[in-house]
């Protein structure tokens, strides 16, 4: 009678050891997936500047092409065959 009841606690112990390790990696792997969000919000986020910057758009125009492809000119082929009417 002692193992039987030696076995009940075995099997007791097992059973909340299982269960205490199986909550334990559900919050680490939650934790992980919840920490870069919670690291985005924590950051400032700078607001937009509307205002158009006409000085930097007047220098990249102004910069030289270093590579200008050439543009293929629109070419008419002839038919090759014979147009025969009815």
């Amino acid at each position: 009678m002692k193992r039987n009841n030696f076995s009940l606690y075995f099997i007791f112990i097992a059973f909340f050891s299982f269960l205490a390790i199986f909550i334990s990696i559900v919050q680490n792997s939650y934790k992980n997936l919840v920490k870069p969000v919670d690291k985005i919000k924590s950051e400032k986020i700078e607001p937009l500047n509307l205002n158009l910057d006409t000085e930097i758009i007047s220098q990249i125009e102004s910069r030289e092409e270093i590579f200008v492809a050439p543009t293929p000119e629109p070419t008419v082929e002839p038919l090759l065959e014979e147009v025969v009417s009815p």
